[in-house]
């Protein structure tokens, strides 16, 4: 990405699945950011070589009760030239200091949270959507709901892939995380892996092509963008 796009000082490690950005020490944003629907919501748009990622397998979403009753002018924006942090999915250490935005699990940092906002950061609130991640609370009160969504074992991490094929079931299942990213004060979420339709592990366990599998994909991310500015 450095190279392809040289006005972004950062790294992407790209994974079978994984829109997951390692940011360097200038703690300048690694994703493009675009404009969409009003005006008022921001999605970050990550860029891989040879590889157009639809703009609805954006990897941020606002979260419109991140500020309680509020409208969608108020919402916090996220621009290219802000600063970010991360701590999530390994980024634990990664410091906050000038980090304007600030990327953390919703289960284990949830303690963060609070006192990051508290501080004036905009907090991104991540969990994958697109995979069963066996270790999280939710998963493990309902394990018998989650197998069912399963439909391939991924190959870089412990995880399922979701068959983005069931989408009420799905719903069922994120949808509470969007309510709880809400209720825990989140301004925004990643959810991670909305791309089974460029994965092969994916969309063959379920016996479909990359294709055909597409509008499921765009209608399981659809779905939730509407949730997340609902």
């Amino acid at each position: 990405l450095a190279a392809a796009r040289p006005r972004l000082r950062a790294e992407v490690t790209w994974r079978p699945g994984v829109c997951r950005t390692r940011l360097n020490s200038t703690r300048e944003a690694a994703a493009r950011l675009r404009r969409v629907g009003s005006g008022s919501a921001m999605v970050s748009r990550a860029w891989k070589p040879s590889l157009a990622i639809a703009s609805a397998a954006a990897c941020l979403l606002v979260v419109a009760a991140g500020l309680p009753g509020a409208h969608a002018q108020q919402w916090p924006r996220v621009f290219a030239n802000y600063t970010w942090a991360l701590k999530a999915w390994g980024g634990a250490a990664d410091s906050v200091d000038g980090a304007m935005v600030v990327d953390v699990d919703i289960d284990t940092q949830v303690d963060l949270i609070k006192p990051l906002r508290d501080a004036g950061h905009i907090v991104v609130c991540y969990f994958s959507v697109g995979t069963v991640e066996p270790w999280r609370n939710d998963v493990q009160a309902n394990e018998s709901a989650w197998k069912k969504a399963c439909v391939a074992q991924m190959s870089h991490w412990e995880e399922c892939w979701m068959d983005i094929r069931k989408l009420p079931l799905l719903q069922s299942l994120q949808g509470p995380r969007f309510r709880r990213a809400v209720d825990e004060g989140c301004h925004a979420v990643e959810p991670d892996n909305i791309d089974c339709y460029a994965n092969p592990a994916c969309y063959q366990a379920m016996g479909i092509s990359s294709a055909q599998a597409k509008p499921y994909q765009l209608a399981f991310n659809e779905w939730q963008a509407t949730d997340a500015h609902s």
